[in-house]
């Protein structure tokens, strides 16, 4: 996914990031868990497989993003639920943070 990152980066002068690689990867791993797109790898080219998973590909990225919405909204709404998640990255962050200023 990282190849694909730089390659938007260069042809539309856009500055993604990690933040987009990972998402794009999540993308490929809820894709590489679909049986229809796994099919359609194994019964086609790839020219042909191509243009047969751009609308599957497209379903998952807007699953995805509507996951992402409930889980957002979940955090902020919901406080015992934003508790675990904000302790748990404040606690990442700290030590990421932390180790990586000892280097």
């Amino acid at each position: 996914m990282s190849a694909v990152i730089e390659q938007l980066n260069e042809r539309f002068g856009t500055q993604f990031t990690e933040s987009e690689r990972l998402f794009l990867a999540q993308i490929r791993e809820d894709a590489t868990q679909s049986d229809k797109i796994r099919q359609t790898a194994l019964a086609n080219t790839y020219d042909n497989f191509e243009l047969a998973v751009f609308e599957q590909l497209a379903t998952i990225m807007l699953e995805r993003m509507a996951g992402n919405d409930q889980f957002v909204n979940r955090c902020l709404n919901d406080p015992d639920f934003r508790t675990v998640i904000f302790g748990g990255l404040a606690k990442e962050l700290f030590e990421a943070i932390r180790d990586e200023s000892a280097v």
